[in-house]
This record gives structure tokens, sequence and C-alpha cells, in this order.
């Protein structure tokens, strides 16, 4: 997915094969780069979905002019952010939607019963950075 959204995004040029070879770090280390993110040139599911956002407002702003965000547009993005690292750590967040489902809040309370923190099924900073910390302390994905 990483290849695709990078392939769309104009910054790989080469075959989506699901493969992180060369092509596909230096495209991802280029991107990351450019949007001013961590550069390590690791695929995730957190950074498909980061490109393809970008690509849509991106994209959007064609059509309207306008590139500020919707007000809610943050939310989302966070909300999209949790889902993807939550799929990542195999709990079952539904739909990388971006909307806060039952089925997403149900995710985050298996998380945070998981790993002692206080079991809202709300997007905390203490939920986000022990999924950061749990996401950086695995092995990269393909």
């Amino acid at each position: 997915e990483v290849q695709r959204q990078l392939l769309a995004a104009g910054y790989y040029k080469g075959l989506v094969d699901g493969v992180t070879g060369r092509l596909t770090r230096q495209a991802i280390m280029a991107y990351q780069q450019a949007k001013g993110i961590k550069v390590n040139g690791e695929a995730s599911s957190a950074l498909a979905e980061h490109i393809r956002y970008t690509r849509e407002v991106a994209e959007a702003s064609l059509f309207t002019g306008d590139v500020t965000p919707a007000p809610d547009a943050d939310a989302r993005a966070d909300v999209r952010r949790v889902q993807s690292n939550l799929s990542d750590l195999e709990y079952d967040p539904g739909a990388i939607s971006g909307e806060l489902t039952p089925q997403t809040r149900a995710a985050i309370r298996k998380f945070q019963h998981d790993y002692h923190l206080a079991e809202t099924g709300e997007i905390t900073p203490a939920l986000l950075a022990n999924l950061d910390h749990r996401l950086n302390s695995q092995t990269p994905a393909n």
C-alpha cells in the first residue's frame, strides 16, 4: 500500500510488488523529508494513510482553491492514525475511516486495558504516546 500511495503521489517510480527494496526506501525517505516527518525509510500502514490523506487534501484544494483543512480534519487525522496503529498492533479498530466508531472505541479500550491505561475508549495523549512507543519497538513492515 505504501508503494501504491507513493506512486500516486509521484515519489515512487518502481514496480508495486510489496517488497521494501532500495527504490521503495528511497521514495519513503524522500516523502518523509519533504513532509517534515521522521526520516526512517520504513513502510507502515500509518505512513500509507499519511500519504493518502495528504494527497486527498492536495487534490481537494484543486477544486476549492482552499487548502485550509476542515475544522475537524485534525481530529479525523488523529482517529485515522490511532485506527491504523491499532490495526498494525493487531487490535481490530474496524475500517480506517477517521470516524471514532464503537469498534474503534472497543479496540482503544482493549489496548488501554492491556497496557494499564485508563480504559476510556478516548484518544488521549497517553494513548498516542503508548501506541507510538509500541510501534517503534516492532520490526518494520514491508
